[in-house]
């Protein structure tokens, strides 16, 4: 943990994810962290899409750490036991008020460790491990995860190998969802833990001063009227204006997917990332 502060009214804590070498501390990854309810804000980090070519092919999955030398993350939760399938199906049989309602949904998709900050953006292994860390991940419906979540994070980090672009990146989360009705979903007790309802993943460009904003609904049981769900971060969808539209960001069952500025971002998440801009960031079909 570090002494500097974020978030609303800067009342969170920035935390450090990275490694040592030679008795120094590299971080790769900032997280904006909210200790008291568990869950992170957003994660920071570089896409270097100038070095990308040399990038190292991750040679095994290694498993998520709780992190901190100091203690202070996820006091009093154990984030295995309550993301491990048994915990989950307990968590959306409350909600639903049926075992057999859980099952069928979770037979469906079930919910991950969602990455924030995503491994495959990193060049080197040793990153590729720091983000192994379960403050730069969020309850995530598998099928969004493998879905157009992942068609974001292939078409940006293909776009910024392409055009050689090195890109701050923030990678967030916003608001609690509910299923059928039911109250918001919480993995852990005490309303810690959310499930989000949208991720966000605000993409800003130095050298130009663009930026663009990717916003994904995290329930992919949701009807095509869910579409106005987005309006309340992104009141226009600008991804085929900016170039970034796909055709399954439209399917509700991979997640749907809406793009805006950074501007309507913080203005519609507190304590987002502000950052000046010119414009929007062009994508590889604009």
């Amino acid at each position: 943990m570090t002494r500097r502060r974020c978030g609303p009214e800067s009342k969170l804590h920035v935390f450090e994810l990275g490694f040592n070498v030679s008795r120094r501390w590299l971080p790769a990854i900032e997280v904006c962290h909210d200790t008291d309810a568990a869950n992170t804000l957003y994660s920071h980090h570089r896409l270097l899409g100038s070095l990308q070519r040399f990038r190292r092919k991750q040679t095994a999955r290694p498993s998520f750490s709780q992190g901190s030398e100091t203690g202070t993350l996820y006091v009093g939760v154990s984030p295995p036991k309550v993301y491990s399938p048994s915990a989950v199906l307990e968590t959306l049989a409350a909600a639903l008020g049926s075992r057999e309602a859980a099952s069928q949904m979770l037979s469906q998709s079930t919910l991950s460790r969602g990455h924030l900050a995503p491994s495959g953006d990193f060049i080197l292994n040793t990153q590729q491990h720091a983000s192994f860390f379960y403050a730069n991940a969020a309850p995530q419906w598998q099928t969004f995860n493998h879905g157009n979540w992942l068609s974001v994070e292939s078409a940006l980090r293909n776009h910024a190998q392409r055009q050689s672009l090195d890109l701050e990146v923030w990678t967030g989360t916003h608001g609690v969802l509910s299923l059928d009705d039911t109250e918001e979903l919480y993995l852990a007790g005490g309303r810690r833990i959310a499930v989000p309802l949208f991720f966000w993943k605000l993409v800003h460009d130095p050298r130009s001063g663009t930026a663009i904003v990717f916003v994904g609904l995290n329930n992919p049981f949701a009807t095509c009227k869910a579409v106005q769900v987005l309006t309340q971060v992104c009141p226009e969808n600008v991804c085929t204006k900016a170039g970034w539209a796909r055709r399954n960001w439209n399917r509700p069952s991979k997640g749907l997917i809406t793009c805006c500025s950074a501007q309507e971002l913080a203005a519609a998440v507190p304590g987002a990332p502000q950052v000046n801009v010119t414009g929007l960031l062009r994508g590889p079909r604009a």
